[in-house]
């Protein structure tokens, strides 16, 4: 089989498309940004409209042809089931040239690629952004998952899910039935908004829910001036994040008896929002954790793996990250926990490159 030369991976979630084009060597050669293609969020021609956008674009940047392209990966928000594995991957074939090969997965695939080099085994990824998912693959290939059933289902410690409790709190507040908090003046003037009542118009008025999620960065802000509200509001979400990992590391079986051990990618230099990144959560907390950790603990199930930590609230260095690493001190001592070497969209690409060089092997 006789390689093209160039890699397409996709990352596409609720508010992006990113597109990235990697060549032989794994370096970017193109790069492409549409809107969100969650088409559980967005519909289904929307999301096929903004993939190929972006495609289209990462293509035009790299100064290649269609033709050039040896494999396209796809890692999606809101693909989680075969029938929407099968509908993506008939949009992109019709798409692109015959000659190209195409994978489809959940975006937490690309995400969890982004600190592996694009190996999917013995490896973990824990995603907190819009949404949430914890995701791990085993020796096997074989795919465990926990959280991820998008809002209305949970997504505990999402975006979503800590701006929602946030818009809740801050109503609360102000009807008198919940604790007074800082949220509610803070999430009023970042929206340019006079009154509490003028939210349910915003709320409810624009479809999707990435709006609600972008609201996320006001309770890290809340927290950082140790607003009691907002800081319990992060703690359960770390809580939560913990507990998704959890159940995947429970489920996750490395081959009996291998000696591989688990990529170590070194922690890349990720760019935090300021807020984001001064965190505070509560002392009791970190104090509850630290007993906790002096118990001792016995010898995990698991064999060790690659835990990568992916998304707009698990930044390196911020407090909320620090919380989770250690709920998962005690609850997955196995976990070799980093942070992304590249973005997202670049993981979907390597994959696509691995998975193509296999293909080539098997020729």
């Amino acid at each position: 089989m006789s390689s093209k030369g160039f890699y397409l991976g996709v990352d596409g979630g609720g508010t992006k498309t990113t597109c990235v084009i990697v060549d032989t060597s794994r370096k970017t050669v193109g790069r492409g940004v549409a809107q969100g293609s969650n088409k559980n969020s967005v519909g289904n021609e929307v999301a096929q409209r903004e993939l190929m956008a972006s495609v289209e674009l990462a293509v035009t940047d790299a100064g290649i042809s269609f033709d050039e392209v040896s494999s396209a990966c796809f890692a999606l928000s809101g693909c989680d089931r075969p029938d929407d594995v099968s509908l993506v991957t008939s949009w992109m074939k019709k798409a692109l040239p015959t000659h190209v090969h195409v994978w489809v997965y959940n975006d937490a695939l690309g995400a969890l690629a982004s600190g592996t080099q694009g190996v999917l085994e013995n490896a973990a990824v824990l995603i907190s952004g819009t949404g949430t998912i914890a995701l791990g693959v085993d020796s096997n290939g074989q795919q465990i998952r926990a959280a991820g059933w998008g809002p209305l289902l949970g997504d505990c410690g999402s975006g979503f899910d800590v701006a929602q409790k946030a818009l809740t709190a801050s109503a609360a507040a102000h009807d008198g039935r919940g604790h007074p908090t800082a949220l509610l003046p803070a999430i009023l003037e970042h929206l340019s908004l006079e009154r509490p009542e003028d939210l349910i118009g915003w709320v409810y008025g624009t479809p999707g829910w990435a709006h609600i999620a972008s609201l996320a960065p006001i309770v890290f802000e809340c927290a950082a001036r140790r607003d009691a509200v907002s800081e319990q509001i992060l703690t359960d979400a770390a809580n939560a994040l913990a507990r998704s990992v959890s159940a995947v590391a429970s489920r996750l079986r490395v081959a009996a008896g291998s000696t591989q051990k688990p990529p170590t990618p070194s922690a890349a230099r990720l760019s935090l929002d300021a807020a984001t990144s001064k965190v505070a959560i509560s002392e009791e907390h970190l104090d509850r954790q630290k007993e906790r950790e002096s118990v001792p603990q016995s010898s995990p199930a698991e064999m060790p793996f690659t835990l990568v930590l992916a998304g707009g609230l698990l930044g390196e260095g911020s407090s909320l990250e620090q919380v989770v690493r250690r709920e998962l001190a005690h609850e997955c001592p196995g976990a070799n926990v980093v942070h992304a070497e590249v973005e997202p969209a670049v993981g979907a690409a390597l994959i696509a490159l691995n998975k193509y060089n296999a293909l080539s092997d098997d020729m």
